[in-house]
């Protein structure tokens, strides 16, 4: 018997780095590949970016600008998901997932169940949503350069590590005593996983550790939503 359905979204981490989307981390472009625009709104996006970069930097507001604008046209071509923005730790959005609104007339929900029907249908939904975020992620693709080329990303991983550890106090505090919170030159958040071993054996470990999951993916930032899903 095949479990409830559920709309097929990307975590954010994946659309970022796996595909290319770059929402998440400096490692690559944030277009899946350059794609011509031909309405309105979008020649616009791109006015809107150039004009960001006309006097060779790049404000706290104007990145706020650029986050917003790509998270709308995201919505207006009927995407739908969440995502974290705090600029205090990172330079750019972060965690989350995104997936086709229910509104898209190629909106479909998948089963629990993992066979080759399912696989093809998330693969063609992958595919759109890539697509889609191509086309709204181009115009802010030198916007995104510039910011990532002048920040301290040493510094922001550092702040991050410092919220997660933060989230991780509050939200799973027996966890957060197997952890050594000491900072240690090239270390990073995987370290930390590996410091949560063994995993939970009970249903309170359980559930901190859920919660650690997700101080993982957002710290103590809440996630805003988007579009209709």
């Amino acid at each position: 018997m095949r479990n409830q359905a559920k709309p097929y979204k990307l975590p954010m981490i994946m659309t970022s780095c796996m595909l290319a989307a770059m929402l998440l981390c400096g490692c690559g472009n944030i277009a899946v590949q350059q794609e011509e625009f031909t309405d309105d709104a979008a020649v616009g996006m791109a006015d809107i970016a150039q004009t960001m970069l006309s006097d060779d930097r790049i404000t706290r507001s104007e990145t706020q600008q650029a986050i917003e604008n790509i998270v709308r046209c995201y919505e207006e071509r009927s995407l739908a998901g969440e995502y974290a923005v705090n600029l205090d730790i990172y330079p750019w959005m972060f965690g989350g997932s995104i997936g086709l609104s229910t509104t898209h007339p190629d909106f479909q929900r998948l089963p629990d169940i993992l066979d080759d029907e399912t696989r093809k249908l998330a693969e063609q939904q992958g595919s759109i949503i890539s697509r889609i975020q191509s086309q709204c992620n181009a115009p802010y693709q030198d916007v995104y350069d510039w910011i990532f080329a002048h920040a301290d990303l040493s510094e922001y991983e550092l702040k991050r590590y410092e919220d997660v550890l933060l989230c991780t106090a509050n939200a799973a505090p027996t966890l957060y005593r197997r952890i050594d919170s000491q900072w240690r030159e090239h270390e990073d958040r995987d370290i930390m996983l590996s410091q949560i071993k063994p995993y939970p054996a009970n249903a309170q470990e359980q559930a901190e550790y859920e919660r650690f999951v997700e101080c993982q993916v957002h710290g103590t930032t809440p996630l805003v939503t988007f579009g209709v899903s």
